[in-house]
């Protein structure tokens, strides 16, 4: 019997031990995970949301989170944020693109984009008139 030996690049074993010892325990304990791939921005909704505890109004967070999580999670990732933040015109925007084009809820996303119009969101305001852009 031959036994072939393989070794590890720094990647493989990095990316063998974020399975060993973040994502299989994770699993184990029902954290859900953020994250589409390996690598310091693995994080769990619980990091998320301590950090948003301290910083509120950290657009780029948020952003990053939304992009990561099902369509729902990101309305709500929205939702937390609006409501600390409620004259951001941007993250009506944002989450009126997720309502969109993600969620296919026009009404909703329709609101959403003339809520930024009205707080001088300029490029918000075709799209709240009806002129939705096609999915």
């Amino acid at each position: 019997m031959t036994t072939t030996t393989y070794t590890l690049t720094p990647t493989e074993r990095y990316k063998l031990l974020a399975v060993i010892n973040v994502i299989i325990p994770a699993f184990l304990s029902g954290v859900f995970l953020i994250g589409q791939h390996f690598g310091p921005s693995l994080m769990t909704m619980a990091h998320y949301d301590a950090y948003m505890e301290v910083h509120p109004d950290d657009f780029d967070a948020t952003a990053t989170m939304a992009n990561r999580v099902l369509p729902r999670q990101a309305v709500v990732l929205w939702n937390d944020f609006i409501e600390d933040n409620p004259i951001d015109g941007e993250a009506y925007v944002r989450r009126a693109w997720v309502k969109q084009q993600r969620l296919l809820d026009e009404e909703g996303a329709r609101d959403d984009f003339a809520e930024a119009c009205r707080l001088g969101m300029e490029r918000a305001c075709d799209f709240a008139r009806g002129r939705l852009p096609p999915h």
